[in-house]
């Protein structure tokens, strides 16, 4: 059972998202910059919504194993694992207790009631992690079209005007 914290720093760019700009006034470098800017931000929310959701997955197996932890399997063989690809043989001598991975690389014994409580609850706290940075994710994303819209309309105006200035020096040109 792991507890790496992988949501702290979303809340940051979370909070971050409630500041408000008034676009108009922006240059066409400062949207542009503007843009990068928020689409950097989806990417890395995005990234940390499929970090929670490993964790969460990762919580779940845990779980799961948990919920096979009864004492009439206490004395069978089992394969521990060493790494995620590599099993050693063993017997499992106290069914009863379990090591509970509490993060930075300290453990702590703890029943099997107890354990799966503490695992319940980490999967009940990342999901609502999860259903906070799945709305920012998407209100970055409309930012980000919002933005990329309003950029493309100065463009598009910016073009009509200069378009404008040369069909009147065309006209000044012809006697």
């Amino acid at each position: 059972v792991s507890t790496q914290s992988t949501w702290g720093p979303f809340n940051r760019i979370i909070e971050h998202h409630k500041m408000a700009l008034d676009l108009n006034s922006l240059s066409l470098d400062q949207l542009r910059n503007l843009r990068e800017s928020i689409a950097q931000e989806v990417q890395s929310l995005t990234q940390g919504y499929s970090q929670l959701k490993t964790a969460q997955t990762r919580f779940s197996y845990s779980a799961e194993a948990l919920q096979e932890l009864k004492p009439e399997v206490q004395g069978k063989k089992i394969m521990i694992p060493l790494t995620s690809s590599m099993y050693v043989p063993g017997e499992l001598c106290d069914a009863s207790k379990v090591l509970v991975d509490v993060g930075t690389g300290y453990y702590v014994e703890k029943s099997v009631e107890s354990s799966k409580k503490y695992v319940e609850g980490k999967i009940d706290m990342i999901g609502e992690n999860l259903d906070k940075v799945g709305v920012a994710v998407l209100n970055k994303k409309s930012d980000l079209e919002m933005v990329t819209l309003l950029l493309q309309a100065k463009v598009a105006r910016l073009q009509e005007a200069q378009a404008a200035q040369m069909s009147k020096l065309d006209q000044i040109k012809k006697p």
